[in-house]
């Protein structure tokens, strides 16, 4: 089981070593207008907290879906593919789209 898939089924606060430090992470609800790496609406935020940053990558819930395409994020027609064909995020994934902020 994943860290991911770990805290998705207890929905606590994790700690995981990396080599830099501590990161912990956790999850919320998602709010409107919050996107999945697929471009979907996510369901829920995971929020990755490290020494020097926070991330957050929404999640719609939905595993082994294609991507919307065009990417909502960059455009592309073609979906992202890791060298070995697997899918992966858009290198200009935004929880909310630039263009799509509120306020």
């Amino acid at each position: 089981m994943t860290p991911v898939d770990q805290a998705s089924s207890t929905g606590v606060f994790m700690v995981s070593s990396t080599e830099e430090g501590v990161a912990l992470m956790s999850e919320r609800p998602a709010i409107p207008g919050e996107l999945c790496t697929c471009g979907r609406q996510a369901l829920v935020v995971y929020v990755f907290e490290d020494e020097d940053k926070v991330r957050e990558i929404g999640w719609c819930g939905l595993s082994n879906v294609s991507t919307l395409l065009p990417c909502r994020f960059c455009g592309s027609e073609v979906p992202h593919r890791s060298s070995w064909g697997d899918s992966e995020k858009c290198p200009d994934y935004q929880l909310v789209p630039a263009g799509e902020r509120k306020g």
